[in-house]
């Protein structure tokens, strides 16, 4: 079969390996459509400690279940959404307290396993015996549903952030994530404000207000003027320090920011003294629950499938290219179509 496979930190190929063979109780699983995250950005540039070479990378998976041990017979034949990539345990403290996101010992997609760039792939019986996957409707074709990945963290981070009805919610990036943290905003009953560097990122969003910039006194006092007292949430959507320092020069006493997107700088000092005096509240979002995934794939069938709008559809063939940043594009998204 056709992957893609890392051979080394910034070295990519397309290669024909042998198809996987399931051990008894596995899922083999026909991959229909794969997004590209940031994350296979970041080990294709820089590599990652979890990865043994060469390794399949691709963890945002669409698929129809080919074969299925005794329990999960009933998949065979339904098209389904890998996710959460992340492979639980099942028995650690978080995973026996329903918090399997947060699993001590998990492994995933992309890292320690072959991942969705790749014509079929295996989804051992740990993660089988345990998980329910979120089955797509006939109505929701693959390219779209890969999207449930994603849009299910970004729900983890809604839930965790709360209720922000009737008020405003400044997200910092305009990226995938940064759109669908708007879009589901709007839902709750918020109005939204969308940060972003990039005045074409800004275009198209369907936000009460979108501001140009990354940070700097004269972004935080436009926000400011903008939301007032009104202010429900910040959303940090995107990696730069300076989305970091701009969520702290825009928050007023008692907001709650959610630290969604991990810092490119993570030893980067913060002014905790404004977390005391403020009493700011400051949540952390990591990946998301299998709920969260059936969630995303009925909305996505909905009010959300106007995220699939600026998905660029490529062909597997093409994965090293975007990859490798040899091929500009503008799209907010991209997702790889195998079939």
């Amino acid at each position: 079969m056709k992957a893609i496979r890392l051979i080394a930190p910034s070295q990519v190929e397309v290669a024909d390996v042998a198809n996987p063979v399931p051990s008894q109780g596995d899922l083999l699983i026909d991959v229909e459509a794969c997004g590209i995250c940031g994350t296979d950005m970041r080990i294709f540039g820089h590599g990652s400690p979890r990865v043994q070479y060469p390794r399949t990378l691709g963890h945002e998976i669409v698929g129809t279940v080919r074969s299925a041990g005794s329990t999960q017979i009933h998949l065979v034949g339904r098209r389904i959404v890998l996710a959460p990539p992340a492979i639980s345990c099942g028995g650690c403290e978080p995973c026996r307290t329903g918090r399997a996101n947060l699993c001590r010992n998990r492994y995933a997609y992309g890292y320690e396993l072959d991942g969705g760039f790749a014509e079929q792939l295996v989804v051992p019986e740990i993660l089988a015996a345990h998980v329910e996957p979120a089955i797509v409707p006939d109505g929701v074709p693959s390219w779209l549903a890969a999207l449930a990945e994603p849009i299910s963290c970004v729900l983890n981070g809604q839930e965790r952030l709360g209720d922000v009805k009737d008020g405003w919610v400044v997200i910092l990036g305009a990226g995938f994530i940064g759109r669908a943290h708007n879009a589901i905003s709007r839902l709750k009953g918020a109005r939204t404000v969308v940060v972003d560097p990039e005045p074409a990122r800004l275009a198209g969003i369907d936000a009460d207000a979108t501001v140009e910039g990354g940070g700097g006194e004269a972004v935080a006092e436009r926000l400011k003027e903008l939301v007032g007292d009104d202010l429900a949430a910040i959303v940090v959507a995107n990696s730069s320090p300076k989305g970091n320092d701009l969520a702290m020069d825009v928050a007023i006493e008692q907001t709650r920011i959610l630290l969604f997107a991990g810092c490119s700088d993570p030893q980067k000092g913060w002014p905790v003294n404004l977390v005391h005096y403020k009493e700011l509240q400051l949540i952390g979002s990591f990946a998301a629950l299998p709920r969260h995934v059936q969630e995303a794939v009925e909305l996505l069938g909905g009010p959300l499938r106007s995220l699939g709008d600026d998905v660029l559809r490529i062909g597997l063939d093409e994965v090293p290219s975007i990859l490798t940043g040899d091929r500009l594009h503008a799209s907010a998204k991209v997702v790889a179509e195998l079939r």
